[in-house]
């Protein structure tokens, strides 16, 4: 189980962080708190504790630059270089946390053109007005060879 962050800690993290001025200062705060590591003290700090982190949920020109961005970089999605990037380009500083679940939601959401299925207006609607269309997740189903059956039956008998 990993420690908890308590208020003490917080406090000497941000303490640090605003008056010293060092090249790696993780380092030597995972030194001045052995509980936690390197990792853990610097995700701390980029994604909760930072006082320049804007609370705010993101704009949609935020939320639009994170996919521009995405579907531009040649690399691997290094969620805090498009934080550096971001803050550049628009001003506001937000978490790579908040950034990253910002792009999963948007690669969650299925394009609306194909769910929609519309239906036909009711035989008994006097108006004849169109029933709003039924947004449907698709759920399709793995074929499975004959040795997956025989697998899948093996682990859920046992």
């Amino acid at each position: 189980m990993r420690p908890r962050f308590d208020s003490k800690s917080e406090n000497i993290i941000v303490d640090f962080m605003t008056n010293y001025q060092y090249q790696n200062p993780f380092i030597i705060l995972s030194k001045i708190l052995p509980r936690f590591t390197l990792k853990q003290i610097r995700d701390h700090w980029e994604n909760e504790l930072n006082p320049g982190l804007y609370r705010g949920p993101l704009s949609e020109d935020e939320e639009n630059y994170i996919l521009d961005w995405v579907e531009n970089s040649r690399t691997v999605n290094h969620w805090t270089q498009c934080q550096r990037d971001m803050h550049l380009a628009l001003g506001r500083l937000h978490s790579p946390n908040k950034i990253k679940a910002a792009w999963l939601s948007k690669q969650r959401q299925p394009a609306i053109d194909q769910i929609a299925v519309p239906f036909p207006p009711f035989p008994n609607n006097d108006n004849n007005n169109i029933i709003p269309p039924l947004f449907l997740e698709p759920n399709p189903q793995p074929d499975l060879t004959e040795f997956n059956r025989i697998c899948l039956l093996k682990f859920t008998l046992f």
